[in-house]
């Protein structure tokens, strides 16, 4: 692995926006897997090692307080 000391604060900022998209990506692309995997085989539905990942909503810059 590189060393991080020498990349540029916006090189750091990009990589770690383009790993937040890329996990983004892979969770919705996983709770698509496991839907289907319950639409499929019913007794699955309330097996603990297939729970979906919470995905927070986009709020198009609107803040919603608690």
């Amino acid at each position: 692995m590189r060393t991080l000391e020498k990349t540029s604060l916006i090189d750091l900022i990009n990589r770690i926006n383009q790993i937040s998209v890329e996990r983004m990506n892979l969770d919705l692309e996983y709770n698509d897997i496991v839907d289907e995997l319950k639409k499929r085989m019913p007794g699955l539905k309330d097996d603990p090692n297939l729970e979906k990942i919470k995905i927070k909503e986009k709020t198009h810059g609107k803040r919603f307080w608690n």
